[in-house]
């Protein structure tokens, strides 16, 4: 079993909410340690946040904060404890994007480890890896917390969100004609957007933009990332490699970069699946709502 007390949960879920808050929906990351207990079972204990940077699709922790962190906790717990990272995806979904799987990647140095996915709704994902002798891992596990949740962010959480994390400004690259990126966003120059599915009455119109460009010069930094993300994602899903769920998750995330402009709207899974298993529906700007005009006025 692993478990986590409550205020400890509540103190994570708290921080996430704090970044929500104060932060315009950004993510927010932190640190945990996990100990086995006398009865055999692993307990969380001790979150905590660190200096970083962080936006509405990612948090980075300052490295010499982390290394700090990792000296100071080890003289004070000892060397027996394995380190929890914990990290929020704002008022989203929770799910492993790639961004993520980089990160847990980088703890493959010692037997296994434990990482952590929250949202704001208290909603989380915990999972093991097992680096050593040989790479698997444990997903979607219980994490048992005795309790009820406390609903009211204390003072001490935002201080120190406010404090530890600085904002991202997100700043509008001007293009190079003769260098631009070459990507997914400039192989659909006019696309009019995935046919098929136009029965939508949310302020968003299908196949009604012909002339709609999506030329690499049109993105923002962030949403070309945010775009890529969800393509490898997408691609990952037509392999076998992904669920729908996690797919979807990612899509979440992205559109949280394109509120401006739109979104990106998935079939079902069966309808998805069926349009992936052709190999030629492997875009995920073929799945690209624009914004209405009545929607962006």
């Amino acid at each position: 079993m692993i478990g986590i007390e409550k205020k400890d949960f509540d103190r994570i879920i708290n921080f996430a909410r704090a970044s929500v808050k104060e932060l315009n929906g950004a993510e927010i990351g932190g640190m945990a340690i996990i100990q086995e207990d006398e009865d055999g079972d692993w307990v969380i204990s001790h979150p905590q946040i660190l200096k970083q940077t962080v936006d509405s699709s990612s948090c980075t922790i300052d490295k010499e904060s982390l290394a700090n962190y990792y000296t100071k906790t080890m003289m004070k717990h000892g060397t027996n404890i394995k380190f929890v990272w914990w990290h929020s995806h704002g008022k989203g979904s929770v799910f492993w994007s790639p961004t993520d799987e980089t990160a847990i990647k980088e703890y493959k140095g010692g037997n296994w480890s434990c990482s952590l996915v929250v949202n704001a709704d208290a909603d989380y994902r915990l999972r093991v890896d097992w680096w050593k002798p040989m790479p698997a891992k444990l997903d979607k596990l219980d994490l048992t917390v005795i309790g009820e949740t406390e609903h009211k962010i204390p003072n001490s959480i935002t201080k120190q969100v406010k404090k530890l994390c600085d904002t991202v400004t997100h700043i509008v690259p001007t293009p190079n004609k003769n260098g631009r990126q070459m990507s997914i966003y400039n192989k659909y120059q006019n696309h009019a957007g995935y046919g098929g599915y136009g029965n939508y009455t949310d302020g968003y119109s299908y196949g009604t933009y012909q002339n709609y460009k999506f030329g690499d010069d049109y993105w923002t930094y962030w949403q070309k990332e945010a775009l890529q993300d969800a393509q490898n994602e997408l691609e990952m899903y037509a392999d076998g490699k992904l669920s729908y769920e996690d797919l979807q998750g990612q899509c979440e995330k992205t559109n949280n970069e394109l509120t401006t402009e739109g979104k990106l709207t998935l079939p079902d899974e069966k309808a998805l699946h069926k349009l992936v298993d052709s190999k030629l529906n492997i875009s995920i700007m073929k799945y690209f709502v624009k914004k209405t005009l009545q929607e962006v006025s």
